[in-house]
């Protein structure tokens, strides 16, 4: 579910309105090889937001990027979305989404977990093609992508 504005167009919130100090999340990240999608969780870890789009700089993963959106926010850990093929194997773009998680870890040394996020990034397209076009899409949909993923994760930590 993508927050709308009263003009059908998203926003991405930019901040949670919690006591950030106290106050642990999770962050949902969709790798790409262009972008990374990142989404966040509620407080209660019920609900996940499109949080916002790093679109990435030659070889960078953007953490530094990530490290200032992220900024005075309390992260319990990390979901890595990784793409996995119809057969249960991993192709090249799950297998860099695995190397991006430890080095995720790594930087912020902070827990890393990784989730099957196969068609997350088609479900987000499909959600938003009947309010815009490509170019918006394009702007959003690796959130959304990142979202759906994140929303999958925390529906399943809440039913066990």
């Amino acid at each position: 579910m993508c927050f709308l504005n009263h003009r059908c167009i998203p926003v991405i919130p930019k901040t949670v309105n919690v006591n950030k100090s106290t106050v642990s999340c999770i962050v949902g990240l969709d790798y790409g090889r262009r972008r990374i999608g990142v989404a966040i969780s509620d407080s209660e870890k019920k609900m996940a937001l499109p949080f916002d789009v790093i679109v990435r700089k030659g070889s960078s993963y953007g953490f530094t990027r990530l490290q200032k959106l992220l900024e005075g926010r309390s992260i319990e850990y990390f979901v890595v979305g990784v793409p996995y093929r119809n057969d249960g194997t991993l192709g090249d773009t799950g297998r860099e989404a695995l190397d991006f998680s430890s080095s995720l870890e790594d930087f912020f040394n902070i827990k890393v977990q990784v989730f099957d996020e196969s068609y997350t990034t088609f479900s987000a397209e499909n959600s938003l093609r009947p309010h815009y076009n490509g170019r918006k899409i394009k702007r959003f949909v690796d959130a959304v992508a990142a979202q759906i993923m994140l929303q999958s994760f925390l529906d399943d930590l809440n039913s066990l």
